[in-house]
Formats: C-alpha cells, sequence, structure tokens
C-alpha cells in the first residue's frame, strides 16, 4: 500500500529502537528479578517552569500553549497522578517524584515485563535521579547487568515511509536513534487500556 501524502520517514538515522522487556525479564539473574518485584522505582529530577508549564497545557483540555496555565491547573495535575509528589519551588521551578513499577505483568499479554527507563536518555530535562522507593540506589553491577541485557535484545525499526508501529508500554521499552535526517513527519498517538 502505498505511503499517504505527508508521512515521511527520515531517509537515515532516526531509527525507533524496541526492547522486550518479557525477554530482558528472562535474562535477569533471579536476585534482580526478586528486587524489582519488590520494589517500584523512585524517579525524581527539577523541572524548569517552562518545561512543566508545556507539559501541564499539554495534558489540560482546552488549554492551546504554556502562556495560558495558571495555578489552578497546576494544582489540578498535582493531585491528577496517584504516587507522584510535586513541589513548587522558589524560581517556579518544581521538583517533581513518581513511584512506578520497574517491572510488571503486561497488559496485555499478562506475563512479568521489565519495563521502565533506568537506561533511557533526557534530552529535554535534567537527568533523573533513580532509585528504589525505599531510597536504596541502584547497585552498578545491577546497572551493568541490566545494560548488558537490554542491549542484547534491543531491535531497530528501520522506517519506511507509510509504517505503523504499534507498542505495549507495560511490556516493550523504546527509543530513537540519532535524529539525522530532519526532513521528515511523525505521526504519535497514544491510548489507554
Amino acid at each position: 500500500m502505498p505511503a499517504r501524502p505527508g508521512r515521511k520517514a527520515a531517509s537515515n538515522g532516526s531509527q525507533t529502537t524496541l526492547c522486550d522487556g518479557q525477554v530482558v525479564w528472562r535474562f535477569l539473574s533471579d536476585d534482580t528479578r526478586s528486587l524489582f518485584r519488590d520494589h517500584q522505582l523512585r524517579i525524581s529530577r527539577n523541572i524548569s517552569e517552562p518545561h512543566w508549564k508545556e507539559y501541564v497545557a499539554f495534558e489540560t483540555e482546552g488549554l492551546n500553549s504554556a502562556d495560558e496555565v495558571t495555578m489552578e491547573h497546576f494544582e489540578a495535575f498535582r493531585h491528577r497522578v496517584p504516587n507522584q509528589k510535586i513541589e513548587l519551588q522558589d524560581d517556579m521551578s518544581i521538583f517533581y517524584s513518581l513511584d512506578a513499577p520497574g517491572a510488571r505483568k503486561s497488559l496485555v499479554s499478562k506475563q512479568w515485563a521489565f519495563a521502565n527507563s533506568i537506561m533511557g536518555p533526557s534530552y529535554n530535562y535534567e537527568k533523573p535521579l533513580i532509585t528504589f522507593d525505599n531510597d536504596q540506589a541502584i547497585s552498578d553491577e545491577i546497572l551493568e547487568e541490566i545494560r548488558v541485557v537490554t542491549e542484547a535484545v534491543t531491535k531497530e525499526v528501520q522506517w519506511q515511509d507509510g509504517d505503523v508501529v504499534m507498542i505495549d508500554n507495560t511490556r516493550v521499552m523504546h527509543g530513537r536513534r540519532e535524529i539525522t535526517d530532519t526532513n521528515r513527519e511523525l505521526f504519535i498517538g497514544l491510548g489507554y487500556l
């Protein structure tokens, strides 16, 4: 089927990386699996005022830009997500903290999957501090085990015009290789089960 006009893949670079968390889970050691079954992750970082306002505007129905965000919008957003804490700082930045599973059963397959962003880069925000929910650091040995396993099972999507990929975020970790061709058109849709 020919690609529809306006849906153009990059001629080079920009490959989407896919890492099946169920496969990762099978290759992790018993001790590492136990840690991730027994503890959630705590992800925390500072976010500048322009960045959090942009995000609140995107997530709030009826808002078209960050300039429209009021403190009422901020307070509504602050209380919307369970297990998140947001503290407004004197400079109007926020300190954000979220407890979330590092491993979970996929909503689709119902199997355990290692699915989180521990190894992901942070391009638009300060790199987060990621610990277990009891504030225990994730050891260098565990991070190295995760790095080796995830690198071994990561695949790349070599985009062609008109391609579509659907990803189960509760199972598959994903990212993007360096964007070297900015003359591309990418459309992203999100859905919830």
